[in-house]
């Protein structure tokens, strides 16, 4: 087992050769970031954050680091939506299950859902 660097500098340094080596590798670059976001080092980090997320766009601790090193270095913070939009009408409910053969159910033997006009989804 390799040894773990507890200081963030000395994951940096180890980081660093493990991107150069591996320039593919979304979750060493997303490691790197944070290594440099705990060293202050932001605008490096927001560069290691943009290469992970383009390797792989699930990096989701990764987007949370490129968001707080975009807000260190003064980027605008984006506007978030109204939540006040929620929808007053009432879900679609399942139907109770028939135990008569010939009832509408899917694969798994629970109820299938029906639409407005009558027809299975």
């Amino acid at each position: 087992m390799p040894p773990r660097a507890r200081d963030p500098a000395t994951a940096a340094t180890i980081l660093e050769a493990c991107v150069q080596g591996h320039p593919k590798s979304a979750g060493a670059w997303a490691d790197l970031g944070q290594c440099y976001i705990a060293l202050g080092r932001n605008e490096e980090a927001l560069n290691c954050c943009s290469q992970a997320l383009a390797i792989d766009s699930n990096q989701t601790t990764c987007r949370l680091n490129k968001a707080y090193a975009e807000e260190s270095l003064g980027a605008p913070r984006m506007r978030r939506r109204p939540t006040s939009s929620f929808s007053t009408s009432r879900p679609r409910t399942w139907r109770q299950k028939s135990s008569t053969p010939g009832s509408a159910s899917n694969s798994c033997g629970t109820p299938a859902r029906h639409d407005q006009e009558g027809g299975t989804q």
